[in-house]
């Protein structure tokens, strides 16, 4: 089956490029369609059908590699009609590919929407996530700055590398306010973007524990991110409301979403990032830990801050087009 993705409506004429990141079938298989509808139809379609060039590279790194890779003319795909024209190629098993797609709607065809469609069986097409920030924290801060944080391996066990972790870990003070901050990240590039990072936690459950922040404006202003509501979230936050946090930050109105309580051993947590970062040139982040005026326990550290995202502009020649 195939999924409609580029989706770009009331085309006028003109050419167009259309880009997107792609990955082969477990069996290296994968085709390419382009869907379009205009209420003219007939001699309009067919003309655009005809001005159609199919460019498709091998994807590594996050950029476009090599060669355009020609269609496999012997791969035969019945079940699909004929009138679109699908492209078909014999590739690297489930490996990425950047598929570019140029078209030209002519005077008085204008067309009511176009998109391109990806059939890769038995598996479905999933987007291509370039690490492009990797903070493993092991050679150095990364840029990071801590508070009542300190790097090093003498946390909790399970870890044996460098990691940000209480200054007071095993005995944290009440009422503690301690943060770690990056320095400014460029995103530039890439959007559809995911945070992950490892995080251990042993604190006052519901009252005590950590969460992280962004800002785009050089830490004037802070954002929390992400919730216990994202579906997004994998291992996101278990607490709706860190009193802590609320009681020893003056810029948070309402106790937070954070890690809260014993979750045992690392986890790593995952979630996808508003769209409002998409490309944003600055952006900052501050893990920040708070606790209330009664019980402490041990503490909380994280680790492995990653960012992946898609290339917005993937590097295949001058004339490669945008995301649509």
């Amino acid at each position: 089956d195939a999924n409609c993705v580029d989706f770009s409506p009331n085309q006028t004429p003109g050419t167009y490029t259309t880009c997107h990141t792609v990955q082969a079938s477990s069996d290296g298989t994968l085709g390419l369609i382009q869907q379009m509808q205009n209420s003219i139809g007939g001699l309009c379609i067919d003309a655009m059908i005809a001005s159609r060039t199919v460019e498709l590279r091998a994807l590594s790194g996050g950029v476009c590699s090599g060669a355009v890779i020609p269609a496999d003319a012997a791969i035969a795909n019945p079940s699909e009609s004929s009138t679109f024209n699908p492209e078909w190629y014999s590739l690297t098993p489930d490996g990425f590919y950047v598929a570019c797609i140029t078209y030209t709607v002519g005077s008085g065809c204008d067309l009511d929407f176009s998109c391109l469609d990806y059939y890769a069986a038995p598996v479905p097409v999933t987007a291509y996530c370039t690490s492009f920030i990797d903070h493993n924290f092991d050679s150095g801060n990364n840029g990071w700055t801590g508070s009542g944080f300190s790097l090093d391996a003498s946390s909790f066990t399970g870890n044996t590398t460098d990691h940000w972790n209480l200054t007071s870990h095993g005995a944290y003070g009440a009422d503690e306010a301690s943060t770690v901050t990056s320095s400014a990240l460029d995103f530039t590039g890439y959007d559809s973007l995911t945070l992950s990072m490892d995080v251990r936690y042993n604190t006052e459950g519901g009252w005590d524990g950590m969460n992280i922040y962004y800002s785009t404006d050089g830490g004037t202003s802070w954002t929390i991110t992400g919730s216990t509501a994202d579906a997004t979230g994998v291992n996101w936050y278990n607490n709706t409301g860190v009193d802590g946090i609320a009681d020893n930050f003056g810029d948070v109105a309402t106790d937070p979403n954070g890690w809260s309580g014993d979750n045992s051993g690392w986890q790593t947590a995952t979630i996808t990032l508003p769209a409002a970062l998409n490309e944003a040139s600055s952006v900052m982040f501050q893990v920040r830990f708070g606790s209330d005026g009664s019980t402490q326990e041990v503490g909380v550290a994280f680790d492995n801050f990653l960012i992946c995202g898609r290339a917005v502009a993937p590097p295949c020649g001058a004339d490669a087009g945008s995301w649509d």
